[in-house]
């Protein structure tokens, strides 16, 4: 889904272990607060898309057009207990400017 969205804020970078190709590797990643004027939700940008956005010096005010994947993800709590969690990450972006 592609949105227009205002950043409101980034959290610090981080890495965390992966394995791509069956080798160990450090990925960043990044989370954007965004918004539409409406609704504001938090977006996980790792990898290439984490790397963009460090990159490209987005900061809060910035305008950009978004490519938002929602999935769900099954979580396990310690009693055993399941629910789903509803995830959104960043496929791809571009800058329009700043408000």
């Amino acid at each position: 889904m592609e949105k227009l969205l205002k950043v409101v804020a980034l959290t610090n970078e981080r890495e965390f272990d992966s394995t791509e190709n069956g080798k160990n590797v450090k990925v960043k990643a990044v989370d954007i607060e965004l918004t539409d004027g409406m609704n504001t939700f938090i977006v996980g940008a790792a990898g290439r898309a984490a790397d963009a956005v460090i990159k490209s010096g987005i900061t809060a005010g910035t305008l950009i057009n978004a490519d938002l994947r929602f999935s769900t993800k099954e979580v396990k709590t310690e009693s055993g207990k399941t629910f789903l969690q509803q995830r959104v990450s960043l496929g791809d972006f571009g800058i329009i400017g700043q408000s």
